[in-house]
């Protein structure tokens, strides 16, 4: 495939390895457009962003969440921007980064699903790792593309476009690592993108997750949510998500992981206090709740952690 113009390494891995949404197969670029080389389907360029998908062929539930968030990258009530930086979210993206970024090989591939605007992306480029990310909502892919200038001048620099995240268009074993933080409770048919993770991770390559749980106090939070709420949710088919549901879903993929729940206070109690007492909270009732025989299962959040072939298998300690 001819390139027209200079590419990053991360880029250059991209047009390597990704395929055609509608039916897998290769792709050819010129500077306005990317065409199919088999069902010749069009691909073009916006303001310099690829939109990888055909308007015609995304399920209503993805258009539903290409409005929502599409809405949320630039609300005047909360854009993503702030809810992302609430005390909560600061402090929650804080601990996951923590714990994740270590047990990643320096200089690994990584694929952020539902990469919104850089969000679960900018802590991986910032190490130094080749990151592609996609999401259907292009005024958030916008935004990442800005959040990560300061990146695009060096060989790692990432790789954003427009994309339909139930849909991974990319050759087999590409990725040493894959993450959907906080994506997979917005996308339907979380089953098949199971099998998609497993399917695009090399031997031995790393899943991390975050998702809503399926906790038994869950009906506290709705209540607070709808007394005062503190973001606009826009949750898919399946809304919260259990470890036995992942077992179901990774079933026969080669995959092994491990679930801890996280999150023993509402939001809307975190978000009352400055960052840094909000985080020595969190971490306070974390570490009480997850030694309780039955309560260490109701935390707010699912946090996953798989890795590709069981002969791979890893710790069963987080």
């Amino acid at each position: 495939m001819k390139h027209p113009v200079k590419s990053s390494e991360t880029e250059s891995v991209f047009w390597h390895i990704i395929r055609c949404p509608s039916c897998k197969n290769t792709l050819t670029r010129t500077r306005t457009y990317v065409r199919c080389r088999h069902c010749h389907t069009r691909y073009y360029y916006r303001q310099g962003i690829l939109r990888l998908y055909a308007q015609s062929r995304i399920s209503k539930e993805v258009k539903k969440q290409k409005k929502h968030f599409n809405w949320y990258a630039d609300s005047k009530k909360q854009s993503y921007d702030a809810y992302e930086m609430t005390p909560f979210w600061t402090n929650v993206d804080r601990d996951t980064f923590d714990r994740w970024l270590p047990i990643v090989p320096p200089g690994a591939l990584v694929l952020d699903v539902g990469c919104a605007q850089g969000r679960s992306a900018l802590p991986f480029i910032r190490r130094g790792m080749h990151v592609i990310g996609y999401d259907i909502s292009n005024a958030l892919v916008e935004i990442a593309q800005k959040r990560s200038l300061s990146y695009s001048h060096t060989k790692k620099s990432p790789y954003f476009f427009v994309g339909d995240a139930s849909n991974f268009s990319f050759s087999d074993a590409s990725f040493d690592v894959v993450v959907l933080h906080g994506v997979l409770h917005h996308l339907p048919n979380p089953a098949s993108v199971c099998k998609e993770i497993a399917r695009v991770l090399k031997p031995g390559g790393i899943f991390f997750g975050l998702e809503n749980n399926t906790t038994p106090v869950r009906c506290v939070f709705d209540v607070l949510q709808r007394l005062v709420p503190q973001w606009r949710e826009e949750a898919g088919e399946v809304p919260l998500i259990s470890k036995y549901m992942f077992t179901c879903w990774f079933c026969g993929t080669g995959m092994s992981f491990v679930c801890r729940t996280r999150v023993f206070v509402p939001p809307h109690v975190i978000n009352v206090f400055p960052s840094n007492i909000a985080h020595w909270i969190l971490q306070a009732t974390d570490m009480v709740c997850i030694r309780l025989p039955l309560v260490r299962s109701w935390g707010g959040l699912i946090e996953i952690i798989g890795k590709k072939n069981r002969e791979y298998g890893i710790s069963n300690e987080l």
